[in-house]
């Protein structure tokens, strides 16, 4: 997929690192939030969820999105320059 190719230099440049984003540590238990910009695409809400967190496990942001790891996912319509805006957040 071309949209997956475009993905690991921005999360890069959001951590501002430099190193590879295989090398991040695995968040266990976590929220996520994700804003999609209405101009940058066509697809459904619920649409791009599946494939969005299977890059954060591709990319070892997360461990997986089982019921125990992944405690809230919000999605909603926003300001999102490249198109889609995500924030993980650890949580106990």
């Amino acid at each position: 997929m071309r949209w997956v190719q475009s993905c690991t230099p921005l999360v890069l440049a959001a951590k501002c690192r430099t190193e590879n984003p295989l090398k991040f540590e695995k968040i266990k238990r976590f929220h996520i939030d994700v804003v999609l910009s209405e101009q940058h695409t066509m697809i459904d809400l619920d649409n791009s969820i599946k494939s969005l967190i299977d890059y954060l496990r591709h990319i070892e942001v997360i461990e997986n999105d089982a019921q125990k790891n992944m405690r809230r996912l919000t999605v909603e319509w926003g300001l999102a320059p490249h198109g889609c805006r995500v924030t993980v957040r650890s949580c106990a």
